[in-house]
Protein backbone atom coordinates (compact mmCIF):
# COMPACT_ATOMS: atom_id res chain seq x y z
CA UNK A 1 0.00 0.00 0.00
CA UNK A 2 1.60 3.28 -1.06
CA UNK A 3 1.51 6.10 1.43
CA UNK A 4 2.01 8.82 -1.17
CA UNK A 5 0.25 7.72 -4.34
CA UNK A 6 0.64 11.26 -5.71
CA UNK A 7 4.41 10.81 -5.85
CA UNK A 8 4.40 7.82 -8.20
CA UNK A 9 4.55 9.87 -11.39
CA UNK A 10 6.55 12.76 -9.96
CA UNK A 11 10.29 12.93 -10.57
CA UNK A 12 12.17 13.87 -7.42
CA UNK A 13 15.97 13.84 -7.16
CA UNK A 14 17.92 11.32 -5.15
CA UNK A 15 18.29 11.95 -1.44
CA UNK A 16 21.15 11.03 0.85
CA UNK A 17 21.91 10.42 4.49
CA UNK A 18 25.34 11.29 5.90
CA UNK A 19 26.23 8.52 8.34
CA UNK A 20 29.11 7.97 10.78
CA UNK A 21 30.93 4.87 9.54
CA UNK A 22 30.69 3.35 13.02
CA UNK A 23 26.88 3.16 12.60
CA UNK A 24 26.90 1.40 9.23
CA UNK A 25 26.58 -2.17 10.49
CA UNK A 26 23.58 -1.28 12.66
CA UNK A 27 21.85 0.61 9.83
CA UNK A 28 22.33 -2.25 7.38
CA UNK A 29 20.86 -4.72 9.87
CA UNK A 30 18.12 -2.62 11.47
CA UNK A 31 17.44 0.38 9.24
CA UNK A 32 17.94 4.12 9.54
CA UNK A 33 16.37 5.48 12.73
CA UNK A 34 15.21 8.96 13.59
CA UNK A 35 17.18 10.86 16.23
CA UNK A 36 15.11 9.56 19.16
CA UNK A 37 15.47 5.89 18.33
CA UNK A 38 19.02 6.29 17.07
CA UNK A 39 19.94 7.68 20.47
CA UNK A 40 18.29 4.70 22.16
CA UNK A 41 20.42 2.43 19.97
CA UNK A 42 23.53 4.26 21.28
CA UNK A 43 24.69 5.18 17.81
CA UNK A 44 27.63 7.52 17.21
CA UNK A 45 26.42 11.10 16.78
CA UNK A 46 28.48 13.85 15.11
CA UNK A 47 25.77 16.50 15.39
CA UNK A 48 26.15 19.74 17.33
CA UNK A 49 24.41 19.89 20.71
CA UNK A 50 23.00 23.37 20.09
CA UNK A 51 21.48 22.31 16.77
CA UNK A 52 19.92 19.22 18.32
CA UNK A 53 18.36 21.31 21.08
CA UNK A 54 16.69 23.44 18.40
CA UNK A 55 15.49 20.35 16.57
CA UNK A 56 14.12 18.87 19.79
CA UNK A 57 12.02 21.98 20.40
CA UNK A 58 10.93 22.77 16.85
CA UNK A 59 7.58 21.28 15.87
CA UNK A 60 6.36 19.99 12.52
CA UNK A 61 2.93 18.41 12.11
CA UNK A 62 2.57 18.19 15.89
CA UNK A 63 5.92 16.45 16.46
CA UNK A 64 9.44 17.59 17.17
CA UNK A 65 11.95 17.33 14.34
CA UNK A 66 13.58 14.46 16.22
CA UNK A 67 10.63 12.27 15.22
CA UNK A 68 11.62 12.50 11.53
CA UNK A 69 14.44 10.79 9.65
CA UNK A 70 16.40 13.50 7.89
CA UNK A 71 17.99 13.24 4.45
CA UNK A 72 19.77 15.74 2.22
CA UNK A 73 19.55 16.66 -1.44
CA UNK A 74 23.17 17.70 -1.56
CA UNK A 75 25.97 15.86 0.23
CA UNK A 76 28.49 18.69 -0.11
CA UNK A 77 26.97 21.05 2.40
CA UNK A 78 27.99 23.02 5.49
CA UNK A 79 27.54 20.02 7.76
CA UNK A 80 29.71 17.65 5.73
CA UNK A 81 32.28 20.45 5.30
CA UNK A 82 32.51 20.60 9.10
CA UNK A 83 32.94 16.83 9.20
CA UNK A 84 35.67 17.18 6.58
CA UNK A 85 37.54 19.79 8.61
CA UNK A 86 37.17 17.72 11.79
CA UNK A 87 38.43 14.60 9.94
CA UNK A 88 35.27 12.68 10.74
CA UNK A 89 34.90 9.18 9.33
CA UNK A 90 31.56 8.94 7.52
CA UNK A 91 29.85 7.31 4.56
CA UNK A 92 26.98 8.51 2.41
CA UNK A 93 23.82 6.47 1.94
CA UNK A 94 22.09 7.02 -1.38
CA UNK A 95 18.44 6.09 -0.92
CA UNK A 96 16.00 4.57 -3.43
CA UNK A 97 13.25 6.68 -4.95
CA UNK A 98 10.66 4.24 -3.58
CA UNK A 99 11.23 5.92 -0.25
CA UNK A 100 8.95 8.77 -1.32
CA UNK A 101 6.06 6.36 -1.78
CA UNK A 102 6.67 4.36 1.37
CA UNK A 103 6.66 7.16 3.95
CA UNK A 104 5.01 10.52 4.45
CA UNK A 105 7.49 13.35 4.21
CA UNK A 106 8.06 17.09 4.20
CA UNK A 107 10.59 19.16 2.33
CA UNK A 108 12.44 21.77 4.39
CA UNK A 109 13.84 24.64 2.34
CA UNK A 110 17.05 25.40 4.30
CA UNK A 111 18.07 23.35 7.30
CA UNK A 112 15.00 22.38 9.30
CA UNK A 113 16.46 23.76 12.54
CA UNK A 114 17.21 27.20 11.09
CA UNK A 115 15.05 30.29 11.30
CA UNK A 116 15.01 30.43 7.49
CA UNK A 117 13.37 27.02 7.12
CA UNK A 118 10.00 26.69 5.44
CA UNK A 119 8.21 23.34 5.32
CA UNK A 120 6.36 21.96 2.31
CA UNK A 121 4.11 18.96 1.77
CA UNK A 122 3.98 17.06 -1.52
CA UNK A 123 0.18 17.24 -1.26
CA UNK A 124 0.15 21.05 -1.54
CA UNK A 125 0.01 22.87 -4.85
CA UNK A 126 2.96 25.12 -3.93
CA UNK A 127 5.43 22.26 -3.49
CA UNK A 128 8.75 23.80 -4.69
CA UNK A 129 9.84 21.34 -7.38
CA UNK A 130 11.98 23.90 -9.21
CA UNK A 131 13.92 24.88 -6.10
CA UNK A 132 14.45 21.23 -5.21
CA UNK A 133 15.99 20.53 -8.61
CA UNK A 134 18.15 23.64 -8.37
CA UNK A 135 19.47 22.73 -4.92
CA UNK A 136 20.24 19.14 -5.88
CA UNK A 137 22.45 20.43 -8.73
CA UNK A 138 24.31 23.09 -6.75
CA UNK A 139 28.04 22.68 -6.23
CA UNK A 140 29.45 23.89 -2.93
CA UNK A 141 32.54 25.28 -4.65
CA UNK A 142 30.61 26.93 -7.50
CA UNK A 143 27.92 29.28 -6.26
CA UNK A 144 29.09 32.50 -7.87
CA UNK A 145 25.91 33.22 -9.83
CA UNK A 146 23.83 33.72 -6.66
CA UNK A 147 24.51 34.81 -3.11
CA UNK A 148 27.06 32.40 -1.68
CA UNK A 149 25.61 32.54 1.84
CA UNK A 150 22.08 31.91 0.56
CA UNK A 151 23.21 29.07 -1.69
CA UNK A 152 25.17 27.27 0.99
CA UNK A 153 22.25 27.65 3.38
CA UNK A 154 19.88 26.26 0.74
CA UNK A 155 22.21 23.31 0.23
CA UNK A 156 21.34 22.26 3.79
CA UNK A 157 17.71 21.71 2.72
CA UNK A 158 16.25 18.41 3.88
CA UNK A 159 13.61 15.83 3.16
CA UNK A 160 12.12 14.80 6.50
CA UNK A 161 10.48 11.37 6.59
CA UNK A 162 7.73 10.87 9.16
CA UNK A 163 8.76 7.51 10.57
CA UNK A 164 10.70 5.98 13.43
CA UNK A 165 12.79 4.00 10.96
CA UNK A 166 13.55 3.79 7.26
CA UNK A 167 14.02 0.16 6.27
CA UNK A 168 17.48 -0.77 5.01
CA UNK A 169 15.88 -2.10 1.83
CA UNK A 170 15.62 1.52 0.70
CA UNK A 171 19.40 1.92 0.65
CA UNK A 172 20.43 2.03 -2.99
CA UNK A 173 24.18 2.19 -2.46
CA UNK A 174 26.83 3.22 0.03
CA UNK A 175 29.28 5.83 -1.20
CA UNK A 176 32.69 5.92 0.43
CA UNK A 177 35.53 8.42 0.31
CA UNK A 178 38.36 7.52 -2.05
CA UNK A 179 40.87 7.69 0.83
CA UNK A 180 38.89 5.35 3.07
CA UNK A 181 40.39 2.11 4.31
CA UNK A 182 38.51 -0.15 1.91
CA UNK A 183 39.10 -3.34 3.90
CA UNK A 184 36.83 -2.16 6.72
CA UNK A 185 33.85 -2.58 4.38
CA UNK A 186 34.59 -6.13 3.19
CA UNK A 187 32.46 -7.64 5.95
CA UNK A 188 29.37 -5.89 4.54
CA UNK A 189 29.68 -7.13 0.97
CA UNK A 190 27.35 -10.09 1.55
CA UNK A 191 24.53 -7.86 2.85
CA UNK A 192 23.11 -7.13 -0.60
CA UNK A 193 24.05 -3.44 -0.86
CA UNK A 194 26.23 -1.85 -3.52
CA UNK A 195 29.34 0.06 -2.49
CA UNK A 196 30.96 2.70 -4.67
CA UNK A 197 34.09 4.80 -4.23
CA UNK A 198 33.81 8.53 -4.87
CA UNK A 199 36.84 8.76 -7.14
CA UNK A 200 35.83 12.13 -8.66
CA UNK A 201 34.93 13.94 -5.42
CA UNK A 202 31.31 14.25 -6.52
CA UNK A 203 29.92 13.52 -3.05
CA UNK A 204 32.80 14.20 -0.66
CA UNK A 205 35.19 17.07 -0.24
CA UNK A 206 38.66 16.23 -1.47
CA UNK A 207 41.64 14.79 0.35
CA UNK A 208 41.16 14.02 3.98
CA UNK A 209 43.57 16.14 5.95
Amino acid sequence: MLVNSTVVNVKLPKVYHILPTANLESVLRLGLYNHIHGREAKSVDFSETAVQKRRANKMLSGKSLHHFVCTFLNTKNKMSFRYFKEKRDYVILELKSGLFNAYDFYFSLHNAASDKATFHSIHNSDFPYDKIQLISNMKYEEVQNISKDYARSAMMSEFLFDTDRISSRYINRIIIHKDSVIEQFYCFLNMGVEFSIDEDNEFFFQERR
